[in-house]
């Protein structure tokens, strides 16, 4: 049973319910031409489907056909898809702002609980829409249960398919399309299964090869087949760095990793050889770039994305202080490209929001500007590109699953204030150590920093003052 939300429990599922939903998984879908034959009891409800369909195509700069269309057909079957889709169409509805959504406010917030509650109720796995749901509200700690109950779900199921048969289409579809939510999750240290010597996890593992980033093509053709490739190879080099962060979410289970003492410096090359299978990409950009504005926006989202990951590779978890202001014009590129991403993106949306009024921007991607815009803010050692990275978060508030741009800039303002950082390059005695040395523990209404004690045991300090609490905006 997922955690992340409570709920009134509901009788088990009859033996043909079950049935029923082991066809489904079991075997192959058949395609209808669209959701029309789903019945609606209300035309409401069909207005609050029509909004989460609307909703799911606005949230995802790389369009998913699981989400816009597979999940549909789906729902004509199976009533937890469709209670899961209509509680995120009733959230929406009616509800355009932060704090409306973040309150409750919305007019249909209510009934969306309770589509909510009858989906998990309904089924004992969390659907593929169930992050979503608790995103748009604003519940870190729900929506990382989410992640968390679906990856262990699919390392299960991988176990027991991997002894018979190849992955159903549905499940590669569903497996392909969680790819999309690596650095949700892994920048909230999300659970991600042990690898062994004799088993590749089902997140990293080829068809032919051990891993499936060694499958890579020489070449792409098309921008989807890039960004398919691309999250692959995202995957692979954080968890096999790995990448590590020091942000947490309180009750989930998982505590912050350490930061091994003598880590190599830099990472050795075998680790972080995935980026460079990516050249291939990076060369194809410039014909992309002559697209429509669309292809321009998924390229410059992909482009800071592999431009962000080379500065934890290179300088092992940003605990190299020379590579680290070495790498002082990637941070640059970076700051630049999510500015040309943003404004692109806010002139894409002028149409829609002129339409429906003024709301915010929320999307369920990873590939975009939020996260490398946090870690340009922090960890830079030029004050100008700190600050540029400060004022984008700042002019372009948005939220993309489980980042917030505001909790961002709260979280910054309050390292700054609170002279919570680590010293610069000219202090030997923090050589080898991560530059933004502090624990982040995401509470249900505030956040929590924790500073790293003395080693020396001469050395007293007060507990309170290795503690430092911010409230959420």
């Amino acid at each position: 049973m997922c955690e992340g939300y409570q709920f009134q429990p509901q009788p088990p599922a009859t033996a043909s319910q079950q049935l029923r939903a082991a066809r489904l998984i079991g075997s192959a879908l058949l395609v209808q031409p669209s959701y029309q034959g789903l019945v609606f009891a209300t035309q409401l409800q069909k207005d609050r489907f029509d909004q989460w369909l609307s909703f799911a195509a606005d949230v995802l700069v790389f369009p998913s056909e699981l989400v816009t269309g597979t999940i549909p057909q789906i729902a004509r079957a199976d009533p937890a898809v469709k209670n899961a889709a209509l509680a995120i169409g009733a959230a929406a509805l009616g509800s355009r702002t932060r704090e409306d959504r973040l309150a409750g406010r919305g007019p249909h917030y209510a009934d969306a609980l309770q589509y909510y509650n009858r989906a998990l109720a309904l089924t004992a796995r969390s659907p593929p829409t169930g992050d979503t749901f608790p995103s748009v509200l604003g519940n870190r700690r729900a929506a990382l249960m989410h992640l968390n109950y679906g990856n262990n779900i699919l390392d299960h199921y991988d176990r027991r398919r991997a002894a018979t048969r190849g992955r159903d289409h549905l499940v590669e579809a569903i497996t392909s399309n969680f790819q999309r939510l690596t650095l949700q999750s892994w920048s909230h240290n999300g659970d991600h299964p042990r690898e062994t010597a004799g088993r590749v996890l089902w997140c990293c593992r080829g068809r032919t090869e051990r891993y499936a980033v060694d499958e890579m093509p020489d070449t792409f053709e098309s921008l989807d087949e890039a960004h398919h490739w691309w999250e692959t190879t995202q995957h692979h080099v954080v968890h096999h760095a790995p990448i590590l962060i020091g942000f947490r979410v309180e009750g989930t289970g998982n505590k912050a990793p350490s930061f091994p003492p003598n880590q190599s410096l830099p990472i050795p090359p075998e680790q972080v050889k995935g980026h460079d299978r990516f050249r291939p990409l990076l060369k194809a950009q410039q014909m992309w770039m002559q697209g429509d504005d669309m292809e321009r926006l998924q390229t410059l989202g992909l482009q800071i994305q592999s431009t962000y990951l080379s500065i934890p590779t290179v300088t092992a978890n940003y605990t190299d202080a020379e590579a680290l202001a070495r790498m002082t014009p990637a941070f640059r590129r970076c700051v630049d490209l999510c500015e040309e991403f943003l404004r692109l993106q806010e002139r894409l949306a002028t149409t829609a929001t002129a339409a429906g009024g003024a709301g915010e921007t929320f999307t369920m991607n990873s590939n975009g500007s939020t996260w490398p815009l946090g870690a340009a803010a922090m960890l830079c050692f030029d004050e100008g590109v700190r600050a540029d990275a400060l004022r984008l978060l700042r002019d372009f508030p948005r939220r993309d699953g489980l980042w917030d741009t505001r909790v961002f800039v709260g979280m910054l303002q309050s390292y700054r204030a609170d002279n919570l950082g680590t010293a610069g390059l000219e202090d030997q005695e923090n050589e080898g150590r991560h530059r933004f040395d502090v624990e982040v523990v995401y509470e249900e209404d505030s956040v929590r920093w924790i500073k790293k004690a003395e080693e020396d045991p001469s050395v007293v300090v007060d507990p309170g003052e290795l503690e430092h609490r911010i409230s959420l905006p």
